[in-house]
């Protein structure tokens, strides 16, 4: 099928008796033929359904670059629905859950064909005595990652195992098996001897055997916006690292860092990520981790399904906010049960937000339930919240049972799975909630924590920076200098 063959005309005409389906869903003429190449994808050459063949990868391009536009194509219909949505916004209209996970089966179908085409890989690991971050920081060198394994064809792992206890594959096998990629016991040490640099910031490394690795992080000297240089590319840095990589042309790459680079599948599919979609194609929440309790101050621990529910109820309208009080004061641990002495300017940005959220929950008509999840780095915020927002019908405050951040647990020894554990189950819900307001130090210090679960949520979730409580409007307003 040939972009010449999505008219609509022609459509109708190769797939009769679909006119009333596309009235009945109001389908864009994009859409529907994006969805259309999805359906007769996995073909070959003659016709007949099988694996995807190895030339098909230009197929799986034009798949990717259509749905893209779709998504895009069908964004004011569903940004309408949204608003007209009652008191819970993120069901999203049936054309908007469809678009999303076609866009994720097409990615899918994209890393199956460099898995099927080639040996190629790209793997995103956190190496040894690097300096990593937190979730937001490594979901970015995910998509990161991610970019660069559709770049390459290559097929797609992510080396972090207690990262399987939260999430399982979605539409992509992404689970890092040495083995299963061909790596010899000589390869493994070649890895395991390999030091980056401090300032690893968009490095490129062959270590032999095929191997390499790369870098880049935001906060170094080396720092350069790869996803965004127009026609600068040659000036940042785009095309210098990308051509060192044709050159090399190595079997596999093990990539570390922050960067989303959403301009790298540009090639592919002419646009960046849509966020949302590709999160669902590679992750989905495991049994274990809907299953876990969530340790909640002054409630009995609850199921993280149960809470999930409670939040896509009809009947219940969710706003989270998120504070990062200890970003500039490098992540102090509060005593267990003593207030935190917070400085005036602090404590005048934290009335300020409260006084936000307020409006924001008074604004809100017609909803039998409203819950309030208040995310933070401080028990002491936490505290402060529950006494202040004591007449709204719920009020979750999560009890830190174990290190806040997960690169701090990792630095001092301490349980990382249990912390990275305690941090997804707030982030989930910040991701489902309905609205979603930005607290301290944001905007001028946006958390990459908060941001990424409101770039991968559903559409019809509402942003708002409580500093200023009025709405984002500006996709690039979420990237907090990653993605």
């Amino acid at each position: 099928m040939t972009p010449k063959m999505c008219q609509e005309s022609n459509i109708f005409k190769i797939f009769p008796g679909i006119h009333l389906q596309v009235k009945k869903v109001k389908m864009s003429r994009f859409f529907l033929c994006a969805t259309l190449l999805l359906a007769v994808a996995p073909t070959t050459s003659s016709g007949t359904s099988s694996q995807p063949s190895r030339s098909s990868a230009t197929h799986a391009a034009a798949l990717l670059r259509l749905v893209a536009v779709a998504v895009l194509l069908e964004q004011p219909a569903r940004a309408a629905h949204a608003a007209t949505g009652g008191c819970h916004g993120l069901q999203g209209s049936r054309d908007s859950a469809f678009a999303c996970r076609s866009v994720a089966r097409a990615f899918a179908a994209a890393f199956k064909e460099g898995e099927l085409g080639s040996s190629k890989a790209v793997v995103y690991q956190c190496p040894t005595g690097e300096y990593c971050g937190g979730w937001g920081d490594r979901l970015a060198g995910i998509f990161g990652a991610a970019a660069l394994a559709l770049y390459r064809n290559a097929s797609f792992k992510v080396d972090w195992p207690d990262l399987r206890y939260i999430f399982g594959s979605g539409h992509v096998d992404w689970k890092y098996d040495p083995l299963q990629l061909g790596l010899s016991s000589e390869d493994q040490q070649l890895l395991q001897g390999f030091t980056p640099h401090p300032n690893a910031g968009g490095r490129f490394n062959s270590l032999g055997n095929g191997l390499a690795a790369f870098a880049d992080s935001n906060d170094n000297e080396y720092n350069f916006d790869l996803g965004f240089c127009g026609s600068k590319d040659h000036e940042c840095g785009f095309d210098k690292i990308l051509a060192e990589i044709r050159t090399a042309d190595p079997r596999i790459i093990y990539y570390s860092g922050n960067r989303a680079h959403p301009g790298w599948p540009a090639s592919i599919i002419g646009l960046g990520f849509p966020y949302q979609c590709v999160f669902d194609a590679l992750f989905a929440p495991t049994t274990h981790f809907l299953d876990s309790a969530v340790s909640l101050v002054g409630r009995r621990p609850r199921q993280m399904r149960e809470l999930v529910a409670e939040l896509q109820s009809s009947k219940t309208f969710s706003l989270a906010i998120h504070f990062r009080m200890h970003y500039n004061d490098g992540s102090v641990s509060e005593k267990t049960g003593e207030d935190y002495d917070f400085h005036q300017d602090e404590l005048d940005s934290i009335a300020k937000h409260f006084e936000c959220i307020e409006q924001l929950l008074g604004e809100v008509k017609g909803c039998g339930w409203k819950v309030l999840i208040v995310a933070s780095d401080s028990a002491t915020l936490g505290r402060m919240a529950l006494k202040h927002f004591h007449g709204v019908d719920e009020v979750w405050v999560q009890n830190h049972t174990g290190t806040v951040h997960i690169e701090t647990a990792r630095e001092t020894g301490h349980d990382v799975r249990a912390s990275l554990s305690q941090a997804m189950q707030m982030w989930l819900l910040i991701r489902t909630a309905d609205m979603v307001v930005f607290g301290y130090p944001a905007p001028m210090w946006p958390s990459g924590f908060s941001m990424s679960a409101s770039i991968t949520a559903p559409d019809g979730q509402k942003r708002v920076y409580a500093e200023t409580c009025q709405p984002i409007t500006s996709p690039r307003d979420l990237y907090a200098g990653r993605f």
